[in-house]
């Protein structure tokens, strides 16, 4: 098994995990935008 220290990796900055409702949000606004998108192709 590989073990990864991320403390060594240049780029890595950790983020805490964000709110599963923060998430579901989002989520839900990019379905309204490819539901949007597809309905001006089916036109």
């Amino acid at each position: 098994m590989i073990s990864v220290n991320f403390q060594q990796l240049p780029n890595f900055i950790y983020r805490p995990l964000r709110p599963l409702t923060e998430i579901d949000a989002e989520l839900a606004q990019a379905e309204k935008r490819i539901m949007e998108l597809l309905r001006e192709v089916t036109e």
